[in-house]
């Protein structure tokens, strides 16, 4: 009897110790695949931060791109008005100096004018300067 109660205690011992060590198998094959779940996860964290890190990259790329498009835009416009603002003054310039050329020549021909139609009488380059052909000491009137 002492004999079969000390195999029915080894037999509890053993199943007891079969149990605990199929527990520690369970409870090392889940800490495995929890650690594994931790690590795809952090992995994949990983993946999207690379993604969103190059994606902010572009899109700063993009930005300044596009600033730099503008501002050349500008600075081209910036130099065809001031291109446009030169061509401007220049032909004013020329026009006010055409003007002042054609007053000039007006003022010129007018006088030139003045002097052609000027009245002998009122003195002029001939013979007798001063004295009109028929006004009294002119040419016509000495012996009268």
């Amino acid at each position: 009897a002492a004999q079969l109660f000390q195999q029915q205690k080894a037999a509890e011992a053993a199943k007891a110790a079969q149990q605990q060590q199929q527990q520690w198998i369970r409870t090392q094959q889940q800490k495995a695949t929890e650690a594994a779940q931790a690590k795809r996860a952090e992995a994949v964290k990983a993946a999207e931060a690379a993604r969103l890190a190059v994606q902010q990259r572009q899109q700063q790329a993009q930005q300044m791109q596009e600033q730099h498009k503008k501002a050349a835009q500008a600075h081209a416009a910036q130099r065809q008005a001031a291109t446009q603002q030169l061509y401007q003054r220049q032909q004013a310039a020329q026009q006010q100096q055409q003007a002042q050329e054609q007053a000039r020549q007006q003022a010129a021909m007018r006088e030139q004018l003045a002097k052609q139609q000027q009245p002998q009488e009122k003195g002029g380059k001939g013979a007798f300067p001063g004295k009109g052909a028929y006004t009294k000491g002119g040419p016509y009137t000495q012996g009268k």
